[in-house]
């Protein structure tokens, strides 16, 4: 993403108490259009009128950043209404499949909740027992210009891919790491999304070649990379 006006990059230690910087850096914050928040570690919670997402922001990245679960709590039970890009990759002890559960539940009250989300990169702690959780977001009815969409994932069986293939219809891209669904799951997301030009399948070791093949027939890319052992890691859902 090329930095202009309204982008912004949050890196390093942000301390508090309050600071004469901190608090020149939250009233700039507040005009952010595009935030990449990287290598933050925060020493405490910000005070809540400080650390709210920018209502015009469009772009949110976070990546290899802070464990202070207060704070996204704070952060994500604010509604993003404009954003169409979010990269949710580095949320530290806080499992991003709680994320997930937060901003649905945000969408319960708010009809604009992601409505605008284009492409959504997200990586779930591999096999934490919450699908539940995970399954929430996707079943967001607004969710309807997401084109692209990264997932990494341990857990994501053929479960998730039924949900997906019922409420995501609008895919043209699709990258699925580490999941545990099988063809059948792949067949439900690709009959549904008759926009899909791209699917990604690394360290998805349940998905036969003939399923590749059958996706290759319909004129669809395939990319498929292992970089562990087979058998590498327990299920803890079924594939039927």
């Amino acid at each position: 993403m090329d930095a202009g006006p309204g982008a912004g990059v949050m890196m390093g230690t942000l301390p508090y108490p309050q600071s004469d910087a901190n608090i020149a850096i939250f009233r700039f914050f507040d005009k952010l259009q595009h935030l990449i928040i990287t290598h933050a570690r925060f020493c405490a919670s910000p005070p809540d009128e400080l650390f709210k997402p920018p209502s015009a922001l469009r772009t949110l990245r976070i990546e290899r950043t802070c464990r202070n679960e207060a704070i996204w709590t704070q952060f994500f039970t604010t509604p993003l209404p404009h954003v169409e890009e979010l990269v949710l990759t580095g949320l530290g002890a806080v499992p991003a499949s709680k994320v997930c559960g937060m901003l649905s539940l945000v969408g319960t009250s708010n009809p604009q909740q992601l409505s605008k989300l284009k492409r959504f990169h997200i990586r779930l702690r591999e096999f934490i027992d919450d699908t539940e959780s995970a399954q929430m977001l996707f079943r967001m009815p607004r969710l309807t210009e997401l084109v692209e969409l990264h997932i990494t994932y341990g857990n994501f069986g053929n479960k998730i891919a039924k949900t997906l293939a019922n409420t995501l219809t609008h895919l043209q891209r699709l990258h699925i790491k580490y999941g545990n669904l099988t063809g059948v799951g792949i067949k439900k997301i690709v009959l549904a999304n008759k926009s899909l030009k791209f699917l990604e399948l690394s360290d998805c070791e349940f998905v036969s070649p003939d399923a590749d093949e059958w996706v290759r027939s319909l004129g669809i890319e395939v990319v498929r990379t292992t970089t562990l052992a087979k058998g590498a890691y327990t299920l803890k859902e079924s594939h039927r």
